[in-house]
């Protein structure tokens, strides 16, 4: 560790960025590769391989901010809006284009014909796949609002665990 970069940790982070990115490779070269050929089964393997990198990366940031809140106690509004600002910001650039695109390409949005503020809201609130069954407009969102119910949910086990110790 140096100062507060957990090295480790972002060598990890780094793998688990490569496994993704396999995943995502994998499925956009599909097309183009001959079934059970080698390169076939070789972007197989790297596909199933790669579906561990989001794992890793929710088992990583469990880890890191587990610890910084059991360690130190800090404000739930300061916490949450860190975790706000680092989600948001490229989500709702990327949500953005998706509906400007949607609307001058409309037989390829996702967005229903009808209900599509509710649609819109509910993906800004990063509910769909988390409390509802409907898939995300940006798919890939879906491991967001996982993250974000994470974030909302850590610093009450926290906070019963500090309790727990001092109690103990």
């Amino acid at each position: 560790m140096r100062g507060d970069r957990n090295e480790p940790m972002e060598g990890l982070r780094g793998i688990a960025v490569s496994l993704v990115f396999f995943v995502h490779y994998c499925t956009l070269i599909e097309p183009w590769i001959k079934a059970n050929a080698a390169t076939s089964i070789i972007a197989d393997t790297l596909h199933s391989i790669g579906n561990s990198g989001v794992d890793l990366f929710f088992v990583l940031s469990g880890f890191l901010i587990y610890g910084t809140l059991v360690n130190k106690a800090q404000p739930f509004g300061k916490y949450i809006l860190r975790r706000v600002e680092r989600i948001y910001p490229a989500f709702l650039v990327v949500l953005a284009i998706y509906i400007g695109l949607s609307l001058l390409s409309p037989e390829r949005s996702k967005l229903p014909t009808d209900g599509q503020l509710d649609t819109i809201l509910r993906n800004i609130a990063l509910l769909p796949g988390l409390f509802t069954d409907e898939e995300p407009i940006v798919t890939v969102a879906w491991s967001l609002s996982y993250e974000m119910f994470f974030y909302l949910v850590v610093p009450l086990v926290a906070v019963m665990v500090r309790k727990w110790a001092v109690a103990s």
